[in-house]
This record gives C-alpha cells, structure tokens and sequence, in this order.
C-alpha cells in the first residue's frame, strides 16, 4: 500500500545522492513533492534520505541496467502510489582526448549518459502518462556547444536534447510534458573533484570565473530551482534551457 495520499506529487530523481540531484530532492521536498533519490551508492542516498525525512524514499538504482530501471518505477509505484515527474540527472563527463577512446569507453559513455535516459523516459511514461506529468532531462552545455577532449560526453548530451525535443513533441497530446536544462558551470562535488585534479586549481578557478559574464559558477540551488520551474509550468514543452551565467553569449 502507498504511503502517502494520491494528491502528493511524486518526482523521481535519479543521481540524486549529489550536486545537482540532491539540490533538486530538496528543491521538490520544499515545495510538497514526495521525492525518490534513484542513487547508485547507497551511502550518499541512505543519508539523504535520513536527512529529507519521512517523504523522501532511497532506491538503489542502476540507470544503466533496464531491470534496475524498472525495479525503481515498480518499487515507487508500490510506495507512493503514482509519478508525476521524473528528473534524468545521473551522467559524468570524463574526458578523453579521441585517440585515446577504446570501443568500450565510448559505449560505456554512451550508456550512462544518453541510454540510461532512454531507460528510464520507456519505463517512467506509462505513470506519467495516468499523472500527466512531465520529464526534465538533465543535458549540458558542452551538449550544445561542444567540448575539448570530451568528445563522448559531447555526443551524449547532444543525443539528449534531441531525445527530449522527440518526446515532447510525441507525448504532449496524451499529456506528458518533456524538457532538457543545458547546465554550465555549476559547482557540484564533480567539478570540486575535477579542479583538485588541476595543476593549480584556485587559478584555473579564478579564470574560469573571470570568463563568466555573471562572475562565478552557478550553484546547484539555482539549477534546482530551473528544473523545478520547467517540471511545474504547464505550458512549458520541449524547452531547452541553458543555464550557464551568460557563457554562451560571451
């Protein structure tokens, strides 16, 4: 038996025990959502979940792997009783020059970046078909302008917007709202990880932030609160969003 009455919204995030599927949990949370954390490691969603409180629900989840993809919609099902939204966050840019890129990376790319949002928009949309719900997927810039060394990822998350622009334009007449947020610099745990792993990471930083009309790296507060936005507005259907403090446009 669900756990909660059929009038409480339920979004499923996945990715969520970190940086930007973290901050859109408690983004939801705030705003009366039952949130699923869909999380890899358990130990980054179980403390969440502690932390969210009664409507907050881990689910150890494998966005790669259909059957684990399926156990999370069934397990959510079973929980809460319905899905309204479903947040596609899970991904990691690792970046490697071409020539260095075995078969196995480049599908290793492809499938946790790209196929693992396949996955889950299948097994989600017939819930979200009974809520009228609606999908935002996570893509990035550099899926929209390209990245050095990062020719897998950049592939991905081109692939991503297109899935999303075919998605909304299918499923809008049976009421299933589907958009795509291209984050840029955003400070979450990764992008910590990747400046530690610079030469000089506070100067890389401080240009980094230098070449940003706004002056800094956008928080992931602020993209939770842009997917929040699109998941919510109800006229708002194959948008692609950029959020990246002015990066594109100079």
């Amino acid at each position: 038996m669900s756990d909660t009455t059929s009038q409480t919204r339920v979004a499923v995030i996945t990715g969520a025990g970190r940086g930007i599927g973290e901050g859109c949990a408690r983004a939801f949370l705030e705003q009366g959502f039952a949130v699923v954390i869909a999380e890899k490691e358990s130990s980054l969603g179980l403390k969440l979940e502690s932390e969210l409180g009664l409507k907050a629900r881990f689910i150890k989840t494998d966005v790669t792997n259909a059957s684990s993809v399926e156990h999370l919609i069934s397990q959510t099902i079973a929980k809460f009783g319905r899905i309204d939204v479903v947040i596609n966050n899970a991904g990691r840019n690792k970046r490697t020059p071409l020539l260095e890129i075995s078969q196995n990376d480049w599908e290793d790319g492809i499938l946790l970046n790209l196929s693992s949002v396949f996955l889950m928009c299948r097994a989600a949309m017939p819930e979200l078909i009974k809520t009228k719900g609606s999908i935002v997927n996570v893509s990035s810039l550099v899926g929209l302008q390209g990245q050095a060394e990062a020719v897998v990822y950049s592939a991905a998350k081109g692939g991503v917007i297109a899935l999303s622009k075919t998605l909304a334009l299918d499923f809008a007449p049976l009421g299933v709202r589907v958009n795509c947020i291209c984050p840029g610099d955003i400070w979450t745990p990764q992008y910590s990880e990747w400046l530690t792993e610079q030469a000089d990471g506070a100067a890389m930083l401080g240009s980094i932030n230098a070449r940003l009309p706004v002056g800094r790296l956008g928080t992931t507060l602020e993209t939770a609160q842009a997917i929040l936005f699109l998941a919510t507005n109800g006229f708002a259907n194959g948008v692609i969003l950029t959020l990246d403090g002015g990066k594109s446009i100079g």
